[in-house]
């Protein structure tokens, strides 16, 4: 019932808690002036009625001795005179009276039944009997009059009481409930939080508006603080979110949406360079060094590239471990300068835990939107470029073109083709003689792989071995390698051919937890004498990069195998002597890199440092063998410097198997005539 009768308030408009209070306040006094007025004119009724019959019964008691003896006396003029006067009183209709002799004396109307019947007697005499019919009518008149006056009055007391009580409830109440209301509708999450309200009235006042407003305010302040908090919290999150925890630029995910915001500023009408940085030698650096050492690098990098990208409205973001990407405003000469700048600054030393640490970087340039004109493609372009960067000899940039989109086809068919080269005999064994320095006769071989594809021809051995490493393939490359290699050492050796064989390792094959019963089971069917069968690594790969293999263990179960260590390309990395220290009693062979090799016969300081390297080899009892001899001279130097072994063009180029044999067959012919 109370929401049938809100919903018809709400139609005229008085769904207001002011417009209810004050008609609950008519309504009420209305009802209670109602219940009242119909009380007082109930009792007055009542009362008004007992008293004019009270008059009346004693208006008759008055005139009954009189009447009674007129009647006894038969004065009958008496009689009538009485009973007239009688009828002629206020609210009395009729009066009859009627003798014991049957005399009747009406005055006035009958109506109804008498209301008063009285008995009249004189001297213990009936003499007759009175009748009184009263005037309904009058009466109510006269209470009505009485009544309506009474009623004016309570009417006007209640609607003056209304009319104060709606006047202090608009003071008291309503205009204070108005300025709340007013106060959270302007609610909102902003700084007009700092607005507190305030009620017009005395301050010492304290009441339920009073603790509604202090507890109002108290909530907006706090969802201040709150807010507050929330927004600094937010925004450190998205802070976090977006940029780098090491060096504090954009981070990858970021980096990507301000590419892709740039891309939109700029429209199809601007241009801008994406350049795709990698550093050069930062694994080394991060693994022969503890970590924090690597970070802080990481940390001058992104300030030295970003002293350059500010001027030039771009931005700097960190793509990956070592990788950045910048995005600057030139083109032209100017790009060139300015890549040129990044280089020079990123070669310069880094003072890091008292050390002095070179590195250099590789730089990849896209230009939107003549490269692509979306934010992964720039970025995928620029990621070539930097590619084809470090494969021409590292520390330089490339900028982008189509060709070198098409070796990253070439690339990624050569990934796929790699998986069933095995499988389709493509990849086979080459053998590079060995050869002793002093005399040139064969003492044993580099086992090396060749992959002939059917559609590319020769692929070139550092292309598919760096994507055999890529894709996981080159483990069981080199396993192929290997037992072919150990195949034709057990084979030579039954002829009577003492030669030893290296076979090249890659780091991702001593991680293999298999490694030693492939080796055991491939030396058991086919038994070798002596330490004929070499592993060569680089001294990356004597770095336990994974954490799961004990380098050392796995050595001394090598060796339990007949198998020796070859340190190929030493000297090109950044810790060769501490390697050769930790591992000395593994290792056979030391191989002289081809670069100190080269211009031995000009370069003084090569001389040097090959000399160096040959005496260290000896005090430590382990072989040397120089790589990548072409001359005569180069061998007659090398022979004067101590070293013992050399391989080289000089003596024979990497052949397949039968020709390897017959160039061997044609020595051992030569040497038994001899």
């Amino acid at each position: 019932m109370y929401a049938a009768i809100y919903r018809l308030l709400k139609q005229f408009s008085l769904h207001s808690l002011k417009a209810r209070v004050v008609l609950a306040l008519i309504v009420s006094s209305l009802c209670a002036t109602l219940l009242i007025v119909s009380l007082f004119s109930t009792l007055q009724f009542y009362k008004v009625s007992d008293q004019i019959k009270t008059d009346i019964q004693k208006n008759i008691e008055l005139i009954s001795d009189s009447l009674s003896e007129a009647l006894w006396s038969f004065k009958e003029e008496t009689v009538q005179y009485m009973a007239s006067g009688l009828s002629q009183t206020q609210y009395i209709a009729a009066a009859e009276v009627i003798s014991e002799t049957g005399e009747h004396y009406l005055y006035g109307l009958k109506i109804g039944e008498p209301e008063f019947t009285k008995t009249l007697s004189h001297q213990n005499e009936k003499v007759g009997t009175i009748f009184i019919w009263l005037d309904q009518q009058a009466i109510n008149r006269y209470v009505k009059d009485s009544v309506f006056y009474v009623i004016l009055v309570y009417v006007f007391s209640a609607a003056l009481v209304a009319i104060i009580s709606i006047r202090l409830i608009g003071y008291m109440l309503s205009r204070h409930l108005s300025n709340i209301v007013n106060h959270m509708r302007s609610f909102k999450l902003d700084d007009s939080l700092k607005h507190e309200i305030e009620l017009d009235r005395a301050p010492y006042i304290d009441d339920e508006l009073n603790q509604i407003v202090t507890s109002f305010n108290r909530l907006r302040h706090d969802t201040q603080d709150y807010l507050s908090a929330k927004q600094q919290y937010e925004k450190h999150l998205t802070y976090q979110a977006n940029h780098d925890d090491l060096t504090g630029i954009a981070n990858r995910r970021y980096g990507l949406q301000l590419l892709e915001d740039k891309i939109r500023q700029v429209g199809f009408n601007g241009r801008f360079a994406l350049m795709f940085v990698d550093l050069d030698g930062f694994k080394d650096i991060n693994d022969t060094h503890h970590h924090l050492v690597g970070d802080e690098i990481l940390r001058i990098v992104s300030a030295r590239i970003q002293q350059f990208v500010k001027p030039h409205g771009g931005f700097l973001a960190r793509i990956g471990g070592d990788e950045f990407m910048l995005v600057v405003d030139l083109q032209g000469a100017e790009l060139n300068v300015f890549a040129e700048n990044i280089l020079k600054k990123i070669k310069e030393p880094y003072g890091v835990a008292s050390d002095k640490l070179n590195l250099s970087c590789s730089i990849g340039i896209a230009m939107y939107p003549d490269d692509a004109d979306t934010a992964t493609n720039l970025i995928a372009n620029a990621d070539t470029a930097m590619f084809q960067a470090k494969n021409a000899g590292k520390s330089q940039y490339k900028t982008f073109s189509a060709e070198m989109f098409e070796d990253l086809m070439v690339k990624s068919r050569l990934k796929t083709a790699l998986k069933t080269a095995l499988e389709n005999d493509e990849i086979t064994v080459y053998f590079q003689p060995i050869f002793a320095i002093d005399d040139g006769s064969i003492v044993g071989f580099e086992a090396l792989c060749r992959w002939f594809h059917p559609e590319y021809g020769a692929v070139r051995p550092d292309v598919f071995i760096a994507l055999a490493e890529e894709t996981g393939d080159v483990v069981e490359i080199d396993r192929y390698v290997l037992t072919e290699t150990v195949k034709k050492l057990h084979k030579l050796q039954g002829k009577g051919l003492p030669l030893f064989g290296t076979v090249n390792f890659c780091p991702l094959d001593f991680e293999q937890p298999d490694i030693v019963d492939y080796l055991d089971n491939v030396l058991t069917r086919y038994p070798l004498t002596e330490n004929r069968l070499e592993i060569e690594v680089t001294e990356r790969s004597m770095i336990n990069e994974s954490g799961n293999v004990n380098i050392n263990r796995l050595l001394a179960e090598l060796e339990k195998l007949g198998v020796k260590i070859a340190i190929d390309d030493f000297g090109t990395g950044y810790s060769a002597l501490s390697y050769v220290k930790n591992y000395r009693s593994f290792i056979s062979k030391i191989k002289v890199d081809r670069l100190f090799v080269r211009d031995i016969e000009q370069d003084t300081a090569d001389v040097a440092l090959v000399s160096s390297i040959i005496n260290m080899a000896t005090g430590l009892n382990m072989t040397v063998v120089a790589e990548g001899i072409e001359t005569v001279q180069q061998q007659d130097l090398l022979a004067s410097l101590g070293c013992q072994y050399g391989q080289g063009y000089l003596i024979s180029k990497p052949l397949p198997i039968e020709e390897f044999c017959q160039l061997v067959a044609k020595q051992s012919a030569r040497d038994k005539v001899s």
